[in-house]
């Protein structure tokens, strides 16, 4: 895997890319994957979210 695409990954988590220095084993393909299936996850839990952030006037 690219460091480009660990780095991203480790934004996403919110994590250091050293402590996700094991995703190297994956390759280029696999990586990209992971970060778009962490990135469908992190637009699905946005909506989950969006009540503890925001609130109608009654």
């Amino acid at each position: 895997m690219q460091d480009t695409i660990l780095q991203g990954i480790a934004k996403s988590l919110n994590s250091h890319a050293a402590e996700l220095n094991f995703l190297h084993k994956l390759n280029d393909q696999e990586g990209e994957m992971l970060a778009r299936l962490i990135a469908a996850l992190e637009v699905h839990g946005a909506a989950e979210r969006y009540h503890e952030t925001h609130w109608e006037d009654d």
